[in-house]
């Protein structure tokens, strides 16, 4: 007898952020992130992940990092990602906005609805 083991591909996987939205504090110099893997989860994928400043909004506490490469190993659906964020050292009780982004998915992924997400960072001393 032979045995044979069929392998669900035939639905494309996405990549996507768990939410939209998060709050960090300025004092703790980190916003956690989470990534899901959809549907597709049997080979290894990656994605990348980068901050955007909002176009009418300069952000004092974005980090001036390149991208970053996030790996998903076979069977791996999700991923957290600390995203590094700078001290608010000037104005009390300032709030600071930045996005970060998925980009370049591979794996036969696509970027799924969530592929942006807005970072709230506030002094909260």
């Amino acid at each position: 007898t032979t045995r044979v083991t069929i392998i669900d591909d035939d639905k494309p996987g996405k990549i996507s952020f768990t939410h939209r939205y998060t709050k960090a504090r300025s004092k703790d110099k980190a916003a956690f992130v989470t990534i899901a893997r959809l549907n597709k989860c049997d080979g290894e994928a990656s994605v990348k992940l980068r901050c955007v400043e909002l176009e009418d909004s300069p952000c004092e506490v974005m980090p001036m990092i390149g991208a970053i490469k996030v790996t998903f190993e076979p069977g791996e659906t999700t991923k957290q990602v600390i995203i590094p964020i700078l001290e608010l050292e000037s104005v009390q009780d300032k709030v600071e906005q930045f996005e970060v982004e998925l980009f370049e998915p591979t794996g036969g992924l696509s970027l799924g609805i969530k592929s942006k997400m807005l970072i709230e960072v506030d002094d909260d001393n």
